[in-house]
């Protein structure tokens, strides 16, 4: 039998690398800092749910894939604590709470949202004149 076990980060669940060994093997799968558990997880799309000691599907932001402003005009957007937010590749840290995008300029924006334990999020904001 090959049990599958994943690394994980102990203070966020943070899955850090997953895989499958001998029965035998396990006590020799080590990862510097990180705690080892039985079960099968990817590191993109799961995470380990520390209080119940699972893996668990990391969880989608409900904010829209989408959106169409025009100059001037804002999007109201609740972000979750310790956000990250990617504008065409310039990096914002910003707390929890509301967060307000507009453009000075017309064209297409790549924004990507990052929020652990959340999957990351892509938006794509189209502002016209």
């Amino acid at each position: 039998m090959m049990p599958d076990f994943v690394h994980f980060e102990p203070s966020t669940g943070r899955i850090l690398q997953a895989g499958h060994c001998a029965a035998t093997d396990l006590a020799h799968q080590t990862f510097p800092g990180a705690a080892l558990m039985l079960g099968h997880g990817d590191p993109q799309t799961d995470y380990v749910d520390r209080d119940l000691y699972a893996v668990r599907v990391r969880p989608s932001l409900a904010i829209p894939l989408t959106a169409t402003l025009t100059v001037g005009e804002t999007l109201a957007i609740a972000l979750p604590v310790d956000a990250q937010v990617e504008v065409d590749g310039v990096i914002m840290h910003l707390p929890a709470g509301e967060h307000v995008l507009s453009a000075e300029w017309p064209g297409t924006y790549a924004v990507v949202i990052r929020a652990w334990p959340y999957r990351d999020h892509a938006l794509s904001v189209e502002v016209g004149p």
